[in-house]
């Protein structure tokens, strides 16, 4: 290494001799010579016996007769000296200047991000440097540098004092916090890799002339599409939407700096179509730090932040939004090696600076939640975006997918609590064009077989054909037998978010199947838990199911259910064990910490803790349906099952069916899949066996078995 890097700056004198120079930019030479013979690079360049890159040197104009084999170290020192002291004698009478294209667009960001002459200056070295090998080769004669040391030669190359330089290249210089580029300050490099831009492209593009100057960032920052949704497919985000549009029309009026919004949720949930309708609504362009180049090769975390803080002097005057997706790529990468900090957090302080001094309000998307606390809480708003609730995903079914799609079908596709917009939205592009190829190909089959396949991949259960849960056809909740108006109770669940049931009675009363129509009515998922799945041989286990149950209910926000519930919360009065008690007790405990909707069902009230019982809302008794709703209920059943009926005739055998319950009469439409019934004596019949079955002592109505198997026939 020349001692001048060690040593202040002084104006070095020049000797001036004639060479041939066509075949090299004249800039380039003179860099190129500067750094050979100023900076000390020529003791690697020329060896005892050869030029370290004979190539190199025919194109800087060294003589024929040391390239062809009467080589002279000290006549090639002397060459190089005379050919320095020419090219700088030319220089100084016509100032060389970059190529033209390069020039135009350098003015471009110069008018764009405020650059001054010396920064345009460095930066247009450094675009060079990257694009011309031999000025490439020539700088790596000098070997490996520090910050301190690459700084220096530049201070030489670029004939500029060492303190512009410093300035130019410092955090609060213009190329620093445009993140056009920056200097590698961590370790030895050679020049060139001192010397990072944002993005590789943007040498090739700075090379081609471009009336657009967002083209250059194409690549780094680029424009989104239109969005495809609008805010009102996000319904259940409407709260959180009203106070983010609000707050961002405020900021974007005051030019309020540091505006951060986290929106992060499983992937496919629509979170970018989300972003991009935020855009829309408010007439703001969106421009996305890209996560990849235009050669689809993965952009670095470092490059993506040093992206965003060239959008960010791009963008300066809050006449845009900006989306960071994938933002885990940067606050929890492995870029720096596995076990080590990420890139975020080895920049902590510059990252925390940046989330409060922004200039242009950001959208930073993540599939995951788990970031950095120090990081969340720098943010103005953090949303999730979930999977949207039933109604929604009927909602978009119909809107997307109607005209192919069967009612049945429809409302099959709704049920399923994981199915993402993005899953239904592919699955029906593909179906509906394997449709186009081979029309024997159904557009329902081959959705149900490829989303099936995306919810088996992401570990959810597969679509079914059927959904033994689902709520039948007439379901309704006068066919409920009980005093209370659950009607009253479900809307006030639905205005505030909370409420504890206990539903008791007979097997088949409706208690199960009213918790789901309540999880739909209030558009929350139903997270159902037997007794069967918290009880465990191992003491204190229980109590652990207990608070895993609720905590997942928290999590999902969804109504749990706990069917059963009677062997969980049995009278501590007569408790033989202590862990008795203290299941219980935990029971208690996460029931009174809960503040969703807890629904407990059971058959065997009379046995359940009472102190317990204290802390519902509500304990609803489901009783048999009494007459009315027997025949309502039936005369329901007929019609979906094409049967006439008559009061007149049937009213004297219903009257005596008095434990019948709505679970029975669902038995009978599930029978009818498998054979028909006859007439209404033939439902009668079957409505009496089910009631003879759970009741032994009921009275038989009269039938002859041999007469109703006659009506009975198999279906169409």
């Amino acid at each position: 290494m020349n001692e001048l890097l060690e040593q202040p700056f002084t104006q070095q004198g020049h000797a001036l001799t004639n060479s041939n120079f066509d075949d090299v930019a004249p800039l380039v030479k003179l860099w190129a010579l500067r750094i050979l013979a100023e900076l000390g690079g020529s003791r690697d360049f020329i060896c005892d016996s050869n030029f370290n890159h004979p190539w190199i040197a025919k194109h800087l104009g060294f003589s024929e007769a040391l390239l062809s084999g009467q080589f002279n170290s000290e006549q090639a020192h002397q060459e190089l000296a005379q050919l320095h002291a020419q090219i700088e004698q030319q220089h100084a009478q016509q100032v060389f200047s970059l190529n033209p294209v390069l020039q135009f667009n350098l003015q471009r960001l110069q008018a764009l991000l405020g650059l001054n002459q010396h920064e345009c200056l460095i930066l247009g070295f450094v675009i060079v440097l990257n694009s011309e090998q031999l000025l490439d080769d020539v700088a790596d004669t000098l070997g490996s540098l520090t910050a301190a040391k690459a700084m220096k030669a530049l201070a030489i190359i670029l004939d500029l004092p060492f303190d512009t330089i410093r300035q130019a290249l410092s955090n609060k210089g213009s190329l620093h916090r445009s993140g056009l580029m920056s200097v590698q300050q961590h370790y030895s490099e050679y020049l060139r890799n001192k010397l990072s831009l944002v993005s590789n492209q943007l040498v090739d593009k700075l090379l081609v002339e471009t009336h657009d100057v967002m083209e250059l960032f194409v690549g780094t920052i680029n424009r989104c599409a239109t969005a495809e949704l609008s805010l009102d497919d996000f319904p259940h985000l409407a709260e959180q939407l009203a106070v983010l549009l609000a707050y961002l029309q405020h900021a974007q009026q005051h030019k309020q700096l540091g505006i951060n919004i986290f929106i992060y949720g499983a992937s496919g949930t629509g979170k970018t179509q989300l972003c991009q309708a935020i855009a829309q609504h408010l007439q703001l362009p969106l421009y996305e730090i890209a996560y990849e180049d235009d050669d689809g090769d993965a952009i670095t975390a470092t490059g993506r932040l040093c992206a965003y803080r060239a959008a960010q002097s791009i963008f300066d005057d809050q006449t845009a939004l900006l989306m960071f997706d994938e933002v885990e790529d940067v606050f929890n990468d492995t870029e720096n090696g596995a076990g080590m900090k990420s890139t975020a957090q080895s920049r902590k302080a510059w990252v925390n600076r940046m989330l409060e001094q922004n200039q242009t309000p950001t959208l930073w998307v993540s599939n995951s939640e788990q970031l950095d606390p120090a990081f969340i809480r720098r943010f103005d708003l953090v949303i999730e975006v979930q999977v949207p609730p039933k109604k929604q995903r009927m909602r978009m079914i119909q809107q997307h997918c109607d005209h192919d799609l069967t009612a049945d079908y429809q409302t099959r596709l709704a049920s399923v609590e994981h199915l993402s917009p993005a899953v239904l939205r592919r699955a029906y592009r593909v179906a509906r064009s394997a449709k186009v190829e081979n029309n024997n190909l159904a557009v329902e089959p081959s959705m149900t077989q490829l989303i099936s396949n995306t919810l088996k991949a992401q570990g959810y259960p597969v679509l079914k054909q059927y959904d033994a849960h689902a709520l039948p056809a007439f379901y309704d909740l006068d066919f409920i037998h009980t005093k209370a108006n659950l009607a009253q109770i479900s809307q006030g669940i639905a205005a505030h978010g909370f409420g504890r049931l206990c539903l008791y009675g007979p097997s088949g009363t409706g208690k199960t199947a009213f918790a789901r129509w309540l999880a739909e009515y209030i558009d929350q998922p139903l997270l159902v838990k037997r007794g069967s799945d918290l009880l465990s041989p191992w003491v204190g286990e229980v109590e652990q199911n207990l608070a895993k149950a609720f905590a997942e209910a928290e999590q999902q926000q969804a109504v749990l259910l706990l069917d059963e519930v009677d062997s969980l919360l049995q009278n501590r009065q007569q408790a033989v064990r202590s862990w008795e008690i203290s299941q219980v007790n935990e029971f208690l405990v996460q029931m009174e910490g809960f503040n969703g909707v807890l629904i407990c069902t059971t058959n065997r009230f009379e046995d359940l803790d009472q102190a317990a019982l204290r802390r519902f809302d509500f304990k609803l008794h489901f009783d048999y349906l009494n007459y009315a709703q027997r025949w309502a209920l039936l005369q329901k059943v007929a019609q979906q099952l094409k049967i006439a009926v008559s009061e007149q005739e049937v009213s004297a055998r219903l009257q005596r069916l008095n434990k019948l319950c709505a679970g029975d009469f669902a038995v009978i439409v599930r029978q009818a899949y498998f054979h028909g019934f006859a007439d209404a004596d033939a439902l009668l019949q079957h409505l009496a066996d089910e009631m003879a079955v759970k009741n032994p002592q009921s009275t038989a109505i009269g039938f002859h078995p041999d007469a109703v198997d006659q009506k009975i026939k198999p279906l169409d």
